[in-house]
C-alpha cells in the first residue's frame, strides 16, 4: 500500500505544478501592470482566461486595472489636447512645423484612444462567458420561447438576468426584448 502512495505521487506532481503555473501568470501580469507594461499583460491574461474559463474574474479583475489606468491617461490626453488646440498667448511657435507635427500626433492619438474606448465598450460585454448550468437555461429559456410558454421564457430570463454579469448579454437582452414584445 505504501509503494503504490509512492508510485502514484509523481503522477499527481503535473496537476500541482500547471496550478501553481497559472498563479505564476497571474502574478506576472501583475507585475507588468505595476511596470505599466499592459500590452504584455493583456497577453498573459488572455492566455490564461482562454486556458482556465473557470477563472475568469481573476484575470478579469487585473484587465480592470489596466482599463482603468488607460482611462486615466486618456483622459489626461485629453485635457493636454484641450490644452494645446486652446488659443492661449502661451502656446508659442504655433507656426513651427515642428510645433503643428506635434499636435496633429497629439491629435491622432487621441482620437485613437477614443475608438479604442468604444470598442472596448462594445466589446466588453461580448468577453463574457456563461456557465454551464446558465447556459443550459438559456437555451430552456429560448426552447420555452418557441413553443409559445412566453412567461415561462421570461421568468428564466429574468433569473438569468439577476447575475449582474449578464445584464449585458447580448443574446440574453434579445430574446427577452422579443419575449416582452409578445406579451404586451
Amino acid at each position: 500500500m505504501v509503494l503504490g502512495f509512492i508510485f502514484c505521487l509523481p503522477l499527481s506532481a503535473p496537476p500541482l505544478y500547471a496550478g501553481g503555473r497559472s498563479v505564476q501568470n497571474l502574478s506576472r501580469a501583475g507585475v507588468l501592470i505595476a511596470e505599466q507594461r499592459c500590452d504584455e499583460a493583456i497577453r498573459i491574461l488572455s492566455d490564461f482566461s482562454r486556458k482556465k474559463p473557470g477563472r475568469f474574474a481573476e484575470a478579469q479583475v487585473r484587465l480592470q486595472k489596466i482599463y482603468l489606468t488607460r482611462d486615466e491617461y486618456n483622459r489626461i490626453a485629453a485635457e493636454l489636447l484641450d490644452e494645446v488646440n486652446a488659443d492661449s498667448p502661451d502656446v508659442e511657435n504655433a507656426n513651427n512645423p515642428m510645433v503643428q507635427t506635434f499636435i496633429d500626433r497629439v491629435r491622432n492619438l487621441a482620437q485613437f484612444n477614443q475608438y479604442r474606448q468604444r470598442l472596448n465598450r462594445i466589446a466588453r460585454p461580448a468577453s463574457i462567458v456563461m456557465n454551464s448550468q446558465d447556459e443550459a437555461a438559456y437555451n430552456q429559456a429560448l426552447m420555452e420561447y418557441q413553443q409559445g410558454n412566453y412567461i415561462m421564457a421570461l421568468a428564466i430570463l429574468q433569473r438569468l438576468l439577476q447575475n449582474p454579469q449578464y445584464r449585458n448579454i447580448a443574446k440574453i437582452l434579445e430574446l427577452e426584448r422579443r419575449v416582452r414584445s409578445l406579451l404586451l
